[in-house]
C-alpha cells in the first residue's frame, strides 16, 4: 500500500485530530441535553469528513478514492449542523424542526447515494489533492451542505430577532442590550452565526482552489488555520453556556492543545520548508549538471532536462510532447505537477541565463521525498497531542487535587460539621488555619463551578473555612445558619424543588418543617401557585375527607354549599401536610389512591379530578416504628417517602446558636422600636451549651419572655432562669468558669469553650486519652494534640 504524507496530507491532519477530540469529550459527557447530542452528532461527522480527506490525500493508488467516499458524510455535518441552531442553546421552533431534521438527512442520504452511483468503478488522478479519487461528478454534496449551513445561518437570525422582540424594555438599543446581559442565549446564537459563515467561507476557498485561483499550498495553510480557529470558537461557544460547561482540566487540555498545535504548525512549517528548499535546490542542482551534460532519458538519476525554448532536434518528438503537457500543470510555489501518457511527473523550473530549463522526475519519486521530510514532523504532533491529552489531566491531579485532598481531609476532622449530640469540637486548629487558607478559599471557590473535578473537596474546604452568618427570606420567615448540617439540607432542598415528587420532611419539634417546606415551594417552578398548608393534628376524623378534597352541597347533613378542598386550592402551586403521622387510617388508603393515580373525586361528585400540585409532607414522629405498630400504611409511608429530607436538631448546629440569638433579639428590639441590647458572654456560654430540646421554636419563645422582662443594660443570665446547662454537661459535672468567654468574637468563643471542655472531660476520665477521644468523638491524634497545647500533657511523653 503506497501511503505517503503530503503537505496537504499535515494540513488535514490537525482537524482530524482536534474534531476527534472534541467528539470523545462530548460522547463522554453524562448529562447529554439534546444541544448537547447534536454537537455530538456533528463533531462525529466531521471527524469522518476530515479522515477521509487524510486517508485521501495520503493513498498514491486506486484505493485512495474510498477516503473521498468518506468525506461525503459532510453533507451529514452540515445536517446536524443545522439541528445545533435549532437546539443549542434552547430549543426553538421545535415542530418545524423535527421536519428539516427528516428531510435534510433524506436530502444528504440522496446526495450521498448519487455521488457513489456516478463514482463507482470509475477513477481519476488528481494533482490538487495529490491522490486517486473522482471529481464531484454530482454537485448535489456541495450543494446541499451549502444549502443546509444557510439555512443553519437563517435560522440563528430569526432566534436573534426572536430574542430581541421579546427583550424587557422601550427601544431597540434597550431591548438588544437587556438581551445580552441578561441572557447566554444572544452572545450564543451571534457567536454560531459568525462560526458558520467562517466555515462557509472556508468551503468556496477551497472550490476557488479548484480552479486554481489559488495555490495548493496557500489552500493548505488557510484550511489548517481556518478549522483551528473554528474548533476554538466551537469549544468555546459551548463550554461558555451552562448546559455545556466543563472543567477547568478539559479547558486547560483545550487551550493547551490548541496553542501548542497552532504554535507548533507554524514552527514546524518553517522547518519543513526549509527541507522542502533544500529538496528544491537539489533537484536544481541535478537540472544544471545534466543540462550542461546534454543527458537525456526518462529516468530517476540523472533526472530528465529540456530548455522551454530550445528546440533541439534529437529528442524534439518527446520535448515537444512535454512541453505541450507542461502548459496544463498544475503547480504551487516551487514544483509543477503533470502527466505524460500514463507517467506522472513532478518537475522544477528555473533560469539559465536567457533559457528556461525544466528538471523533470517521476511523481513518486518526489512523493517518496516529500514523505521523508514530513513525516518526523507529523510523528511529533501526535506523540505531543497525545502526552498533552493523558498525562496533563495526571500532572494537574497530582500537583493540586492531591494537596487539596489532604487539607480537606485534615480540616474536616476538626471541622464544624463533626458536632455530635452536643458535644462542641476542637476549633483551635480551624482559628490558626483560617487565616492562612481564607485567601486560598476565596479564589478556589470562584473557580469551584468550572472544577468539577475537583469540587466536592472544594465544597467541603469552603463549608471547612466559611465561618459567615447566612440569612435566607422566606415570606415572613428568616432562615439563619452557618452550619455544615443546614448547607447540607439546602443542598437536599435545592434538588428536591427541581423534580415534582412526594417529599417527606422529618425532624423534631421546632427545627423548621415549615419553614423548609416553605422554601422548596419558593424554589420550584409552582413557585407562583399557591401554598395550602394543613396541620394534620388539628383536623377532626370526620371532617378529613371533606377538607383535602371537597364536598358537593347536599353530600352529607351539614353540606349547605360546595367547597373546593384544599387540593384543588393548591392547583398551580404545592400542598404541605404537617404532622403526617396523625393521619387517621380510614384516610390513609384514600390518600394512597390520590397519590398513585394523582386524581381524586369530592365527597358527592361523580366527577374524578386531577390533582395538579405539588406534595409536601412533615413529621416529628418515626413512621417507621408507626409502620411496625400497624398505626401508620407501609405503602403510603414509601409514596410520600420518595424524596427524603431530614432536619438537622439544634443541637447538632451548635455553630449557628450565637446567630440565632442575636437575630431573635434584633428582631424582637425592631418590632417594639428599643434598643437591640448587648448579650452578656457567661449568657452565650449557657445558652451555647444548652441542649434546646424544644430546637428552635423554644428558642424563639425564650428570647421573646427574656426580652419582655429585660429593662435595661445587656441581657444577663437573670433574663434565663429556665435553662438547664445540665442537659449538655456530664453528670456531676459542675458549669464551667466565667472565664471562658471573654472576648465577642465568635471564633475564639467556640476555641475557649473547646479548650476547656477538653480539659474537663479528660479530668473526669482520669487522664484516659484513648477515652477522652471517644467520650469527644475525636481521633486520639488531635486530642493529643489538644492536650500538648493546653499543657496538661507533656509532649515528651
Amino acid at each position: 500500500m503506497d501511503i505517503g504524507i503530503t503537505i496537504f496530507g499535515v494540513g488535514r491532519f490537525t482537524p482530524t485530530l482536534l474534531s476527534l477530540v472534541i467528539f470523545v469529550y462530548l460522547l463522554q459527557r453524562k448529562q447529554k441535553e439534546i444541544g448537547t447530542i447534536w454537537f455530538t452528532y456533528y463533531f462525529f461527522f466531521l471527524t469522518i469528513f476530515n479522515f477521509g480527506y487524510l486517508f485521501g490525500y495520503s493513498m498514491n493508488e486506486p484505493s485512495g478514492r474510498f477516503g473521498w467516499y468518506l468525506a461525503c458524510s459532510i453533507v451529514f455535518a452540515a445536517a446536524s449542523r443545522l439541528q445545533i441552531s435549532f437546539t443549542f442553546p434552547y430549543e426553538v421552533y421545535s415542530r418545524f424542526r423535527k421536519i428539516m431534521l427528516i428531510t435534510s438527512f433524506c436530502i444528504g442520504s440522496l446526495s450521498i447515494l448519487d455521488y457513489l452511483v456516478r463514482a463507482a468503478g470509475s477513477y481519476n488522478f488528481a494533482f490538487s489533492t495529490h491522490s486517486f479519487g473522482s471529481k464531484y461528478s454530482s454537485l448535489f454534496i456541495p450543494f446541499s451542505s451549502f444549502l443546509f449551513y444557510s439555512l443553519s445561518i437563517m435560522i440563528s437570525l430569526f432566534r436573534v430577532l426572536r430574542i430581541i422582540r421579546h427583550a424587557k424594555g422601550n427601544g431597540l438599543q434597550k431591548k438588544i442590550k437587556h438581551a445580552w446581559f441578561q441572557s447566554s442565549e444572544l452572545p450564543i446564537s451571534l457567536s454560531l452565526i459568525g462560526i458558520t459563515i467562517a466555515e462557509v467561507s472556508l468551503t468556496v476557498f477551497y472550490f476557488l482552489t479548484v480552479n486554481q485561483i489559488f495555490k495548493t499550498n496557500v489552500l493548505a495553510e488557510i484550511l489548517n488555520l481556518g478549522g483551528l480557529l473554528i474548533f476554538v470558537g466551537y469549544s468555546f461557544v459551548y463550554s461558555s453556556s451552562a448546559s455545556g460547561r466543563i472543567g477547568i482540566i478539559t479547558r486547560l487540555i483545550g487551550i493547551t492543545l490548541v496553542s501548542f498545535l497552532v504554535v507548533l504548525h507554524s514552527v514546524t512549517r518553517f522547518y519543513q520548508e526549509q527541507l522542502i528548499q533544500g529538496f528544491e535546490n537539489h533537484l536544481i542542482d541535478q537540472t544544471r549538471t545534466n543540462f550542461f551534460m546534454k543527458d537525456g532519458g526518462l529516468k530517476r538519476n540523472p533526472i530528465y532536462t529540456i530548455a522551454l525554448e530550445q528546440k533541439d532536434e534529437k529528442s524534439e518528438t518527446v520535448n515537444a510532447i512535454i512541453r505541450q503537457e507542461f502548459a496544463n500543470a498544475i503547480s504551487d510555489d516551487r514544483f509543477h505537477y503533470f502527466n505524460l501518457g500514463t507517467y506522472r511527473l513532478a518537475a522544477v523550473k528555473f533560469s539559465i541565463g536567457d533559457q528556461t530549463v525544466l528538471g523533470i522526475i517521476p511523481y513518486d519519486e518526489y512523493r517518496i521525498q516529500i514523505h521523508k521530510i514530513l513525516y518526523p514532523s507529523l510523528l511529533f504532533f501526535s506523540l505531543v497531542a497525545l502526552l498533552i491529552l493523558f498525562a496533563f489531566p495526571l500532572l494537574f491531579r497530582a500537583n493540586f487535587s492531591i494537596p487539596l485532598n489532604n487539607l480537606m481531609k485534615d480540616l474536616s476532622e476538626i471541622s464544624p460539621g463533626s458536632f455530635k449530640k452536643g458535644v462542641v469540637p476542637v476549633a483551635d486548629e480551624i482559628v490558626r488555619l483560617r487565616k492562612s487558607f481564607l485567601q486560598m478559599a476565596e479564589l478556589i471557590k470562584k473557580a469551584k463551578g468550572n472544577m468539577p473535578e475537583v469540587s466536592s473537596q472544594i465544597e467541603i474546604l469552603d463549608k471547612i473555612l466559611n465561618l459567615e452568618s447566612q440569612k435566607i427570606q422566606v415570606g415572613n420567615q428568616t432562615l439563619v445558619y452557618r452550619s455544615q448540617a443546614v448547607r447540607k439540607t439546602l443542598d437536599e432542598v435545592s434538588q428536591a424543588s427541581r423534580y415534582r415528587y412526594p417529599i417527606l420532611i422529618t425532624g423534631e419539634t421546632g427545627t423548621g418543617k415549615e419553614l423548609i417546606s416553605k422554601l422548596i415551594h419558593e424554589s420550584s417552578e409552582e413557585a407562583k401557585g399557591p401554598f395550602v398548608a394543613i396541620n394534620c393534628a388539628t383536623l377532626p376524623e370526620s371532617l378529613w375527607e371533606s377538607e383535602i378534597f371537597g364536598h358537593r352541597k347536599g353530600s352529607f347533613t351539614d353540606a349547605r354549599s360546595d367547597r373546593k378542598g384544599r387540593i384543588l386550592e393548591a392547583s398551580g402551586g404545592s400542598v404541605f401536610f404537617d404532622e403526617i403521622g396523625e393521619m387517621p387510617l380510614s384516610i390513609q388508603a384514600k390518600m394512597l389512591r390520590l397519590l398513585q393515580e394523582n386524581t381524586f373525586s369530592p365527597i358527592g361528585s361523580d366527577l374524578t379530578l386531577k390533582a395538579e400540585c405539588r406534595f409536601i409532607f412533615a413529621t416529628n414522629r418515626n413512621l417507621d416504628e408507626m409502620v411496625k405498630q400497624k398505626s401508620f400504611r407501609e405503602d403510603l409511608l414509601y409514596r410520600i417517602r420518595v424524596i427524603p429530607i431530614s432536619l438537622p436538631a439544634l443541637r447538632d448546629r451548635v455553630e449557628d446558636i450565637p446567630d440565632l440569638i442575636r437575630f431573635f433579639v434584633d428582631r424582637f428590639a425592631i418590632q417594639y422600636q428599643i434598643k437591640s441590647p448587648e448579650i452578656d458572654t457567661q449568657l452565650m456560654q449557657r445558652l451555647v451549651a444548652y441542649s434546646w430540646p424544644g430546637n428552635i421554636r423554644e428558642m424563639e419563645n425564650t428570647v421573646i419572655r427574656a426580652m419582655a422582662s429585660h429593662k435595661e443594660g445587656a441581657l444577663s443570665l437573670d433574663h434565663f432562669q429556665n435553662l438547664s446547662i445540665g442537659r449538655i454537661l456530664m453528670e456531676n459535672e459542675k458549669p464551667l468558669g466565667d472565664d471562658l468567654l471573654m472576648s465577642s468574637s465568635y471564633e475564639e468563643q467556640v476555641q475557649r469553650f473547646a479548650k476547656n471542655l477538653i480539659a474537663s472531660v479528660y479530668k473526669q476520665c482520669k487522664g484516659n486519652v484513648t477515652k477522652t477521644a471517644k467520650v469527644l468523638s475525636m481521633k486520639r491524634t488531635t486530642l493529643r494534640y489538644q492536650l500538648i497545647e493546653l499543657g496538661i500533657l507533656d509532649p515528651k511523653k
